[in-house]
């Protein structure tokens, strides 16, 4: 895997494609979701239980979880215990960018779950508190950007497998999946219509359920809430103001949005872009 700094250099001048966000020490709980970019998860403090797929794993300190794109994910604390950590988010572009890639392979890449390696947790942490200290003279910032991404680059190599993801659920049923994923995305605002969906698959709604669970891991409704709040970190991105994406992504009221997206990514969606303005 080749992590030239001329590379990382150039990801550094164009798209980003990276933000970083932090938990602090807390009885942390996630509903389950899904996120367009890669998700590098650093455990500092406690363990949490992680359910990605349909698979559970226990998180310690100093592992790292890593998350594709589209992968739907939950979390919760062993008993009651607080715990922490820090998030990177890493879009398939600036992936392709740091694993030699192609574009297209990026978002099928096979990762392993959970990596242990606790000298880059460490260092990645570190590192990730030097980038959130304002303080910091901008040469000490672009030093510590550069050396971050070198990081993620090495990590992401040593995770990666040569084939891509396998492909879950019987043809027919994914093919149907996408459709309504497609027909969802077009219409986000509109109430979770299970006939419409039966009948653009050719199938009873029972099937479009078993379809999606399958394809995702989500029921419909769940799904539908997901690629609202998908869509709505564009839309923060961009700029919108947040009276205005609750209510063209069909939030029922800002409170409703306010609390969907806290209870998905562990912050408000004003902290949110005060994260990103940061970043």
């Amino acid at each position: 895997m080749d992590s030239d700094a001329s590379v990382i250099r150039d990801a550094l001048r164009t798209d980003k494609g990276l933000e970083r966000h932090a938990a602090a020490p807390g009885a942390h709980r996630y509903d389950r979701h899904a996120h367009d970019e890669y998700s590098v998860i650093v455990v500092t403090q406690g363990r949490k239980l992680l359910r990605i797929g349909r698979e559970e794993h226990v998180v310690y300190k100093d592992q790292i979880v890593l998350v594709p794109p589209g992968a739907s994910h939950d979390c919760e604390p062993i008993g009651q215990s607080d715990w922490a950590h820090r998030c990177w988010y890493l879009s398939p572009g600036l992936v392709a960018e740091l694993t030699n890639q192609p574009a297209a392979r990026t978002d099928a890449l096979r990762l392993e779950t959970v990596v242990a390696k606790p000298f880059f947790a460490r260092t990645l942490t570190t590192l990730h508190n030097a980038l959130s200290d304002p303080a910091r003279a901008s040469d000490d910032q672009l030093s510590c950007r550069l050396r971050q991404l070198s990081l993620l680059a090495d990590l992401f190599g040593d995770a990666m497998g040569p084939d891509a993801l396998p492909a879950r659920g019987p043809r027919r049923s994914r093919a149907r999946a996408h459709a309504y994923d497609a027909a969802l995305r077009d219409a986000l605002s509109n109430k979770l219509d299970l006939d419409a969906l039966a009948e653009l698959g050719g199938v009873t709604r029972f099937q479009v359920i078993r379809d999606l669970k399958a394809a995702y891991d989500m029921t419909p409704g769940t799904y539908l809430r997901d690629l609202r709040l998908r869509e709505s970190k564009r839309m923060l991105r961009q700029g919108h103001a947040l009276a205005d994406v609750g209510q063209a992504l069909g939030f029922a009221d800002q409170s409703h949005f306010s609390r969907s997206f806290k209870r998905a990514y562990g912050m408000s969606p004003l902290r949110y872009r005060q994260s990103i303005q940061a970043t």
